[in-house]
């Protein structure tokens, strides 16, 4: 938790939005990257299509094969529906394929522990290994290696020692691979949320927005799925820290943001987009479910509210909720016709380029003073030095 000065020069905690909560937890290894999150069903769809080409190769009349392949594709649908949040999550999914890897494990019809059938749980840890950092990941392995003896335990046959030892090496430097991997993937991870992050509302950026909402537009096509969004507007936001304050400021910029991160469901996204403006990218919601949750979380019409020394302060926001059709193109389309449409509502110019964000960010906290050293400069002929006295220089002569 930050700290700041007062005006007596005491230091005081600053409570982060629950944004800056979500970046905390980042770094902290628990909550999981965008693009890792789309990764997951792909990942696990192939141990299921593995499990099929294995079962018609090795043993077609085994059907506790074919419901292991079932039971792979079924959470493999799971993820893709629900995206991991969490890493929690993806360890709770990891521990399931595990269960299934020592129910296929402990069957006469696969060969047993022993049996080539052993594969299966690596895959699963090679996999989950390279979606999950930190301690999930020693969790992970710690679950693989209860998997691992157990299911030698109940195997019914006489455990060799020498394969039992030659296997969970072969798990180990699975293990160890899918580590180093992993360490490569976070540090690029980091360098592309960071880019991608608003710093002072920790929501997406604009950049952020595009890159991974034309991913949910491009997989709602794909998918026939209905994409919808939302963009809000108030450049009354710029006014609030000189008529009330800049604590007022801050609350009222914490309070949107609020809103804003309960407004976006699992699977979308939500992003600063310009100084005074935020959008939602809404996977899987029409325009109509999309305007009953504005109206939930932001009210009729859509404001903002705080209170402070018992007084309310509120700010209104303008808003435009759209379905995507089949005439828009990209998301970058789709976001061009919103917002001209949003700022003609709110009475701006819309062919003005965006704000920097620094707009609202001086808002919220103190800039430092840019010094400046360099003399005023006097237009004149070159080869000549300035005097203490202006000179007129005439028509048509250097």
């Amino acid at each position: 938790m930050s700290k700041r000065r007062t005006a007596k020069g005491r230091e005081q905690p600053v409570e982060p939005l629950p944004a800056e909560k979500r970046v905390a937890r980042r770094t902290d290894n628990s909550s999981v990257a965008f693009r890792t999150s789309r990764l997951e069903p792909r990942l696990v769809w192939a141990i299921a299509l593995f499990t099929i080409w294995s079962c018609l190769v090795l043993s077609p009349g085994a059907s506790v094969v074919w419901l292991l392949a079932l039971y792979a594709s079924s959470i493999g649908a799971w993820s893709r529906l629900r995206p991991a949040g969490h890493q929690a999550i993806m360890l709770a999914r990891a521990a399931l394929l595990l269960v299934g890897a020592f129910v296929l494990q402990v069957s006469a019809d696969t060969g047993g522990a022993d049996g080539p059938y052993f594969i299966w749980p690596v895959m699963v840890v090679a996999v989950y290994s390279l979606l999950v950092s930190g301690r999930w990941r020693y969790a992970l392995w710690s679950l693989a290696a209860l998997e691992f003896v157990v299911s030698r335990a109940f195997s019914g046959t006489a455990p060799s020692w020498q394969l039992a030892l030659a296997q969970a090496g072969v798990l180990a430097a699975i293990c160890f691979i899918a580590h180093e991997l992993r360490q490569s993937m976070d540090d690029m991870e980091n360098v592309v949320e960071q880019a991608s992050t608003d710093p002072t509302s920790r929501l997406y950026n604009d950049a952020g927005f595009f890159a991974n909402g034309s991913l949910i537009f491009d997989d709602c096509r794909r998918r026939n799925r209905p994409f919808t969004m939302v963009l809000l507007y108030s450049a009354n936001l710029r006014d609030v820290a000189d008529v009330a304050g800049k604590k007022a400021a801050n609350q009222l910029f914490g309070q949107l943001v609020r809103s804003i991160d309960a407004a976006t469901p699992g699977g979308s996204l939500a992003a600063r987009t310009d100084a005074v403006e935020f959008g939602l990218a809404l996977a899987g919601m029409t325009a109509v479910q999309a305007g009953a949750l504005l109206e939930d979380k932001f009210g009729q019409p859509p404001k903002v509210e705080v209170t402070l020394s018992d007084v309310k302060l509120t700010v209104m926001l303008d808003s435009v909720v759209a379905q995507a059709t089949a005439d828009v193109a990209t998301l970058e389309d789709m976001y061009d016709r919103l917002r001209a449409k949003l700022l003609r509502r709110s009475g701006v110019d819309h062919t003005k380029p965006a704000e920097m964000h620094s707009t609202l960010q001086g808002m919220l906290q103190s800039d430092p003073a840019i010094p400046f050293h360099a003399r005023p400069t006097v237009p004149m002929p070159l080869g000549k030095t300035p005097s203490s006295k202006p000179r007129r220089i005439r028509p048509g002569r250097a």
